[in-house]
């Protein structure tokens, strides 16, 4: 592992300088190379993995290999570092995606204003949460009497989610998506927009004053699942942006394979001293396949974020499990 991070380090630079090549191609509009994409994305990963591998190697080790006399603690405080790694690991990628010039904005179409707010944001919301959720997760296996502790910790966890919250989702200074742009004589998604601000506003607060008035354990375990919650959402949305690059490239080559088709049609019937115009036959416009493809990931991810959701919060919502008790006949009879 040190090998591989040294190597991390001093490749760094050349990792960066092939990333930039591949989001110069990128933005070749001819460009019908989905490979591109991918190497991008391999890249990435491998730049916010530099740091956050640290974690994951000590925090597998103290799992692994623990001293007998300290074997709780030691495994505790691996299971931590080994979750703050993954979280972090997730956390950087995105960031390093939001560079200038980068995946998002060259490969995935990705607004700059976006870009540069989700970057700035990440930035001190990483450097800000890990030692915070660290000690959180120490405290929480290994000193169980000291509850003052545990719910001031857990509430500064909480305080910094409402600033990185307000900051990325607010409706004017915040990120600004398609979905809820303002259209004429619409109100409904500008109006949704609000809702959707003011609930992860109010989130972090609802689970502070739930811990504080005693309910601590509850709202520790709630907050665990929004958390697994927003990492479904980011992956879904990366899912969603792979995804909508492939379509494009693939219509790139569909309109370069028919624009070849065409010259060489044109050419048979030059040569073959035929004036009249080569009609060609009646096709379903790219268009039309490109947008229906579109509303079929939409709708795609759309479902497995529920069943997502349905998944993580099943413990939660038991009227969920209730299908559980109806029986299947044929199951049954068997």
């Amino acid at each position: 592992v040190v090998l591989m991070v040294l190597t991390l380090l001093a490749g760094r630079q050349r990792l960066q300088i092939q990333l930039s090549h591949l989001c110069e191609l990128a933005q070749d509009r001819s460009e019908t190379s989905f490979f591109i994409t991918l190497k991008a994305l391999f890249l990435v990963m491998l730049l916010s993995l530099t740091w956050s591998v640290w974690l994951l190697f000590v925090g597998w080790r103290l799992s692994m290999y623990g001293s007998a006399s300290f074997i709780e603690f030691t495994w505790s405080l691996g299971q931590s570092l080994v979750r703050l790694g993954l979280a972090w690991w997730l956390l950087e990628s995105f960031r390093v995606l939001c560079r200038p010039g980068g995946v998002g904005e060259t490969h995935f179409g990705w607004l700059e204003h976006n870009t540069r707010i989700a970057r700035n944001n990440f930035l001190w919301f990483i450097m800000a949460l890990l030692p915070v959720r660290l000690t959180s997760e120490v405290i929480l296996w290994n000193m169980d009497g000291v509850r003052l502790l545990e719910q001031s910790v857990f509430t500064l966890i909480l305080v910094l989610v409402l600033i990185f919250a307000y900051r990325m989702l607010h409706p004017v200074r915040g990120l600004q998506f398609e979905m809820f742009t303002k259209r004429a004589g619409d109100a409904s998604r500008v109006n949704l927009r609000s809702l959707l601000y003011f609930a992860a506003i109010l989130l972090p607060l609802v689970l502070a004053i739930t811990a504080l008035r005693g309910y601590f354990y509850s709202a520790w375990a709630i907050s665990l699942d929004v958390g697994a919650t927003l990492r479904l959402i980011l992956l879904l949305y990366l899912a969603r942006a792979v995804l909508f690059r492939w379509l494009l490239v693939s219509r790139r080559r569909m309109v370069a394979r028919e624009r070849e088709r065409r010259q060489r049609e044109k050419l048979e019937a030059e040569s073959a001293g035929n004036v009249e115009p080569v009609v060609p036959p009646e096709k379903i416009s790219l268009v039309e396949v490109v947008q229906q493809s579109q509303q079929l990931v939409r709708t795609g991810m759309f479902l497995a974020l529920i069943l997502g959701m349905l998944a993580i919060w099943g413990d939660f919502i038991p009227a969920l499990h209730a299908l559980d008790r109806v029986p299947i006949t044929f199951l049954s009879q068997e």
